[in-house]
């Protein structure tokens, strides 16, 4: 769910940002924020934004990182920005 937070700016102005997290399990996976001069516009974006990402279901729970201990062990460790050379 999104959240629409109202804030001065410096010259007095008024203006609103909309801000929209995704958690899975604890742990935050997406996070945005747009800001708009008017309240409508900042429902009306995170609305939109929340469908289109609710729509997408790209969020995929986080692999656990390789282990140092199991990279040595199968002997596989790659050469940075190089799939076809092993070390």
């Amino acid at each position: 769910m999104a959240t629409i937070t109202q804030y001065k700016k410096k010259s007095g102005k008024i203006s609103y940002r909309a801000q929209i997290r995704i958690a899975k399990n604890g742990s935050i996976v997406h996070q945005e924020s747009e800001t708009f001069d008017t309240k409508t516009l900042a429902k009306a974006w995170a609305t939109k934004r929340e469908a289109e990402l609710s729509a997408r279901k790209m969020f995929k729970p986080k692999e656990k990182p390789l282990k140092i201990a199991q990279i040595i062990k199968d002997g596989s460790i790659w050469v940075s920005g190089s799939f076809d050379k092993m070390v």
